[in-house]
């Protein structure tokens, strides 16, 4: 499937969705309406935002919402929501802001700050490749700052209660960013949860998802299931 923009004097117009022909599937080509606004190429830049940040991408906006998580966590505030009825392997939304180098934290970024404070500075970072992060910076987190995608507002969850996962994609706006794509079914209104897959020795892994990650394994150990390492290194 591949996502694109029809633009008209640099106006935005519709989003085409270009279906994979499969043996067991009619090819459709399906024209999305959305609001008429003006969106330029604006791809991810190293320490730099995007030009646009308040300008929600079409397909955050007619997938999801933010609202209080429905998870009893002090310290989480938002989740995000299915706006509509999702299907499996449906893209949801977009996951970008600024490019960050992966070095920066080997480079003593972070040695005199607190475990806290790190926490509080990386908690929207994800890795996009062996040398880069994607990250949503420290005081762009609120909806007033930085909405131009919402990826980086879903909670996370474990495998046996998440309902998808992070990805690459080629988005017609940002140019190589991640995303979340539907692992199951998703309803209208169900909160969207995805493992968030830290390495537990990165730095970028914060304490209650180490303490998460014990607890799981001891579930899994008291069930009888064998316990694995996180091979998912979204972060």
């Amino acid at each position: 499937m591949e996502l694109r923009l029809q633009f008209e004097q640099g106006i935005a117009k519709y989003m085409v969705r270009y279906m994979i022909c499969t043996p067991m599937a009619r090819c459709a080509v399906i024209f999305l309406p959305f609001f008429p606004q003006r969106y330029t190429y604006d791809p991810l830049r190293y320490l730099s935002m995007p030009k646009t940040s308040l300008l929600v991408d079409p397909l955050d906006r007619r997938n999801t919402y933010v609202a209080p998580t429905t998870l009893d966590i002090p310290g989480v505030g938002e989740g995000l929501f299915a706006r509509r009825d999702l299907r499996r392997g449906n893209l949801i939304a977009g996951y970008g802001g600024t490019l960050v180098s992966n070095l920066e934290d080997q480079n003593g970024e972070f040695c005199n700050l607190t475990q806290s404070v790190t926490e509080g500075h990386t908690k929207n970072t994800i890795r996009f490749s062996k040398f880069l992060r994607i990250d949503v910076p420290y005081g762009h987190e609120d909806l007033t700052v930085y909405r131009a995608t919402l990826g980086h507002k879903a909670n996370h969850q474990f495998d046996s209660r998440n309902n998808a996962g992070f990805e690459l994609y080629r988005n017609p706006r940002f140019g190589d960013i991640r995303c979340l794509r539907a692992e199951r079914d998703i309803r209208r209104g169900e909160e969207i949860f995805a493992h968030y897959g830290y390495h537990e020795d990165s730095l970028f892994a914060p304490s209650w998802y180490v303490r998460q990650l014990r607890e799981e394994e001891r579930e899994m150990m008291r069930a009888g299931q064998p316990v694995t390492r996180c091979g998912r290194r979204n972060y």
